[in-house]
């Protein structure tokens, strides 16, 4: 191979006009911050003045001049690097007027420019280093996808453009005097409660295995393009295109599914197959099979399926089965970029993307075996401690779900490894849970369900996959408790397993990383965590429990230990449906259950919550409305706080 060397690209005298810009005239400020941060000038001097610009308009807003930048500069030790005859040249090589926005567009491309340099030099050694061709690609294109990102500005719109766009939408929806107004799944309860599958949203079906998730989702896709001629995608990682296709042909015919797998069929079953094949295949219904598929290979396909098919829905089976773009410390995270990356989609595209998702065995607990939100969430005891970080007055979550009080919570910014603050967005109740204590060495403890997440030194672990010896991520900030282990040495950082495990001190850690120089280690070092050893995790047994919504940082301190945020699924998730079939778990089902199956629409974003009944056929595995089902009154879905009590959970510990 050969080597060769190329010059970065960058645009000197562009980077100098914007700089003299915003010096000359600080209420342009804004405008170049809507385009550039500090990473797109390549100088570094030019680097280092951008962000005293931009720190300078933060604390002063355009009211400054060269006597208060002056002042910045020494306040931050600058004067060595930026003297005042660098600002006066800049200031006379300032961009002004359309200019100005011509510089900008210049100085952004060249960034640009180079990232494509950087992930195309790092291509060349990824080849060499990592053999695997798939992981590789994944990688390489979703850096592209990132650069691609950084390059699209996304502009804010007056609310009087936004208005008369909706009211033009309203008025289309009366015209056509239809109740549905979005995509109708077939199932006409549901479309009611819903009024259907709408542009941009995230929807998750999600169920036990056994409940016929993915016969729900092919019945919502034939309908969608049988009925309503729009083309959909589904995108199959747990069943073959073939296995699918059955499926759909034994919904549409009547055919038992056990009977076409055997070839056991009549002359007339035959007839009815070859008509429903027929039928089939006038529809526009695309089927990606792909075992392993992640979400930066989906939004690609997906993409150009609506480019150039048309594409209007995307169906997925299942979420759990999907790979994030890059790889994270531990399955949680990956879960919850996973959904993040699904709700992009959908709002990129503007289509509804609808992901079946899998639900954990902690549903089967409950006596009526009824899925709830509460089965997306983590969760804490109502008695666990949250300081408030604006005042310092200590909450227990419980006290804040009841009182709805605003605050702010401390947070681990993963990046730094500094303790920030935060706003809580929501305190939500999570239902009576089994929780069970855990206490560290320090004598920290807290009360949690077993599938809540803690900081590990190797990533986020749920809390049955934590033993006593184990380290978990403790806040060393605010406020200083007392140790009360009498080893403190063994309260200790650890380096990464990728270097071995080892014990050290903070101060010996701190000294390791000036020899070597390494920033992650510094990074530890100056940290404001440290791992405490767990010593005990006991079953407290049946309590009520919550959780925290935090943006950003997805985790917050309670009782002085760092811990998950609640479901990043239900957070996304702009519809949330759950199938629910009691017969499925009585050996003797009572008459009014057999052959029935419950919608529940657990999360409406728009709109509210109920429970439909649909029929469900064993023999051809599909769903079908009621009769008259239209009529039927629509169940409550979840009771409020107050009407739950230890008598209503019969678990079996």
């Amino acid at each position: 191979m050969t080597h060769f060397e190329i010059d970065p690209p960058y645009d000197e005298l562009a980077e100098r006009a914007v700089l003299g810009a915003m010096i000359l005239d600080p209420e342009v400020i804004p405008q170049v911050l809507e385009y550039l941060r500090e990473e797109d000038f390549y100088i570094d001097n030019h680097r280092l003045l951008f962000s005293l610009l931009y720190k300078l308009w933060e604390d002063k807003g355009k009211d400054w001049d060269d006597i208060v930048l002056r002042e910045y500069i020494n306040r931050y030790g600058l004067k060595d690097k930026i003297d005042m005859s660098f600002i006066y040249a800049l200031v006379d090589e300032a961009a002004k007027g359309a200019l100005l926005q011509e510089a900008i567009n210049l100085v952004k491309e060249k960034s640009g420019l180079r990232s494509l340099m950087d992930l195309s030099f790092n291509t060349l050694r990824g080849i060499k280093e990592e053999p695997d061709f798939n992981r590789l690609l994944d990688l390489i294109t979703h850096r592209v996808l990132e650069i691609s990102e950084k390059q699209t500005i996304s502009h804010y719109h007056h609310i009087r453009e936004v208005a008369s766009k909706v009211i033009d939408i309203i008025e289309k929806h009366r015209k056509e005097e239809r109740l549905i107004t979005g995509r109708a799944t077939g199932f006409l309860d549901l479309d009611i409660l819903t009024t259907g599958l709408h542009p941009s949203d995230l929807v998750i079906v999600a169920a036990r295995p056994g409940m016929g998730k993915s016969s729900f989702m092919l019945s919502m896709a034939i309908n969608m393009a049988m009925e309503e001629k729009v083309p959909v995608i589904i995108y199959s990682l747990e069943m073959s295109k073939e296995q699918l296709t059955m499926r759909a042909l034994s919904m549409l015919s009547g055919v038992p599914l056990q009977n076409m797998r055997r070839g056991f069929i009549k002359e007339e079953e035959r007839s009815r197959l070859i008509g429903s094949a027929l039928e089939l295949s006038r529809c526009e219904i695309y089927i990606d099979d792909t075992p392993t598929l992640s979400t930066t290979d989906l939004r690609i396909k997906t993409r150009k399926l609506k480019k150039e098919r048309g594409v209007q829905v995307a169906f997925i089976d299942y979420l759990q089965l999907l790979r994030p773009p890059v790889r994270k410390s531990s399955r949680q995270e990956e879960v919850a970029e996973i959904s993040r990356n699904l709700k992009a989609l959908a709002k990129e595209l503007s289509i509804p993307v609808v992901a079946l998702a899998q639900l954990s065995r902690q549903v089967e607990h409950r006596s009526d075996k009824r899925p709830q939100l509460a089965d997306l969430r983590e969760c804490l005891s109502g008695d666990t401690i949250i300081i408030d970080a604006k005042t310092g007055i200590s909450y227990t979550i419980e006290e804040l779900y009841k009182t709805g009080r605003s605050v702010e919570v401390y947070s681990l910014d993963l990046n730094t490894l500094k303790i920030v603050s935060k706003p809580v967005e929501k305190v939500v109740f999570s239902g009576y849970k089994e929780v069970y204590e855990l206490r560290t060495r320090s004598g920290r403890s807290i009360k949690a369900s077993n599938n809540h997440p803690f900081l590990t030194p190797f990533g986020w672990k749920e809390l049955k996959d934590i033993q006593v010896g184990d380290y978990i991520a403790v806040s060393e900030r605010y406020p200083k408790l007392e140790i009360i282990s009498e080893h403190p040495e063994e309260l200790c950082w650890f380096i990464g397993k990728e270097k071995g495990i080892k014990k050290m001190s903070e101060k010996v850690l701190y000294e390791v990383t000036c020899i070597l120089e390494d920033k992650d280690l510094e990074t530890i070092a100056l940290s404001e965590i440290f791992f405490d050893e767990v010593v005990e995790i006991r079953l407290v047994g049946l309590e009520p429990t919550y959780d925290l919504v935090i943006p950003e940082t997805h985790n917050f301190v309670a009782n002085h230990i760092i811990v998950h945020n609640s479901g990043q699924i239900e957070q996304d998730a702009d519809l949330i449906i759950f199938i629910h079939r009691p017969e499925y778990y009585k050996r003797n089902p009572p008459p009014e259950e057999q052959g029935i199956a419950e919608i529940i629409v657990a999360k409406q974003r728009q709109g509210p919550t109920g429970i439909i009944k649909v029929a469900f056929m064993k023999d051809t595995a599909s769903f079908k409305s009621l009769e008259s089902s239209h009529m039927q009154k629509i169940e409550s879905y979840e009771p409020d706080l107050e009407d739950f009590s230890e008598e209503d959970y019969d678990l079996d510990f």
